[in-house]
């Protein structure tokens, strides 16, 4: 089956890492193409709901005030029988001057590609040369008629990618994390852990980079 998705609603879905529910739709036309998207399916389409729960990290919670004890009473103490005249008081040395904070940059992330299939289907990656494909072909008896024997080749095939131009790096992540998502959501229980493994993995490239969240200052 061959699986179409629009590039404007995987953007919708990078928003999806906030804790809160999302609702997915699975969209189906006559051909067997598939859309996800965050809106009911249009009418004459087969259409399945999912609602999950969006991932997020918890707001840090600040540590309570602990209480003040109160502070216990000195006795008065005797006058002392002869007083000597008190030392004049030593200046403290002034605390050196602190270095200002200093601001690590981010670096851009990493490069993607857009990257077409001998069968023309398209898909983002991080390998400008992907592995090649080995693709079946028929084979034929000496005769010509189906070979029965249980013969096989493959032709060797290579995908072919395009860098994506910079300026756009930072939509083209987001939708490369939020298609993981996707695949991550609507997995078969068996195969879940491996593909939420990936989208964490994006997220976090993503959440690291120039693209993520401003600049952390370092002491």
């Amino acid at each position: 089956m061959r699986r179409s998705a629009c590039l404007a609603l995987l953007l919708a879905w990078a928003g999806a890492t906030q804790a809160e529910e999302v609702v997915f739709y699975r969209c189906t036309d006559a051909h067997d193409n598939l859309t996800v998207q965050n809106q009911p399916c249009p009418k004459g389409m087969r259409q399945e709901k999912k609602i999950v729960q969006g991932v997020g990290r918890a707001p840090a919670q600040g540590p309570g005030a602990a209480p003040v004890a109160p502070a216990a009473a000195v006795p008065p103490t005797a006058p002392a029988a002869a007083s000597l005249p008190a030392a004049a008081p030593v200046a403290a040395a002034p605390d050196p001057p602190t270095a200002p904070a200093q601001t690590a940059p981010r670096l851009p992330p990493p490069a993607l590609y857009a990257c077409t299939r001998y069968d023309q289907q398209r898909y983002l990656g991080e390998v400008a040369e992907p592995a090649p494909r080995c693709v079946p072909l028929p084979t034929t008896s000496l005769d010509g008629s189906p070979d029965k024997t249980g013969g096989s080749a493959c032709e060797v095939l290579r995908d072919r990618c395009d860098a994506l131009p910079e300026a756009g790096a930072c939509d083209a992540w987001q939708n490369y994390v939020a298609e993981a998502e996707t695949h991550w959501r609507f997995a078969v229980p068996e195969h879940a852990e491996p593909l939420r493994q990936e989208f964490l993995r994006r997220q976090q490239v993503l959440e690291a980079s120039s693209c993520g969240a401003p600049d952390q200052k370092v002491p």
